[in-house]
């Protein structure tokens, strides 16, 4: 259903002679990714109402997205297992989040706060096969990956010893961090074992 939604506005944009017949592709691919991430993140986002964790939500998405979209990693062969993969990755960070103990949540935020910071360090960025980066491009991208995750990761400790009645934002930034480094490990292995 994206697809033809996607072919059909291509089609208004190439005989209103704002895109060439060429290029048609190119935006229908640009307008499905555009077109999945709302749909995902509208979803997570009435996830987070119906949840009445709205202060969870807005941190997942804030780290996931930001780190994600420099630092690359897994992606789905098809729209929908994108979708469904980004949906339970939200309510499962969400129900950790929920149901941490108190008193191990900081020492478990430390830990995965430590384990995706290196992670991340020596796995990002991952140049992805169907929108290759040139070298400027993933210089670029490291740079900003490694600074989002160092600043998330200053963020959650200082807010893990200062504010520990907030753990479940810790928590949720550290756990999310660690989601994007199981992605790039994901990717790496299917790289090595999977052709």
């Amino acid at each position: 259903m994206l697809r033809t939604i996607c072919e059909d506005f291509s089609f208004i944009l190439v005989r209103n002679r704002i895109v060439s017949e060429e290029d048609r592709e190119i935006y229908i691919y640009g307008l499905e990714l555009i077109l999945n991430s709302l749909v995902a993140i509208g979803t997570i986002v009435i996830l987070g109402f119906l949840l009445n964790k709205v202060l969870i939500t807005a941190v997942f998405l804030i780290v996931f997205c930001s780190i994600r979209s420099y630092s690359g990693g897994y992606h789905a062969n098809q729209y929908w297992k994108c979708y469904c993969i980004g949906c339970l990755t939200y309510l499962s960070v969400v129900m950790l989040a929920e149901n941490i103990s108190i008193h191990s949540s900081g020492l478990y935020s430390l830990s995965m706060l430590i384990i995706s910071y290196i992670g991340i360090f020596l796995m990002a960025p991952q140049n992805s096969d169907k929108n290759p980066k040139t070298r400027d491009e993933i210089r670029k991208n490291n740079i900003t990956t490694k600074a989002l995750t160092s600043l998330y990761t200053l963020i959650a400790t200082i807010g893990i010893f200062a504010y520990p009645n907030a753990n479940k934002l810790w928590f949720t930034i550290a756990c999310t961090q660690l989601v994007v480094t199981i992605f790039l490990m994901i990717t790496i292995l299917q790289r090595r074992y999977v052709r």
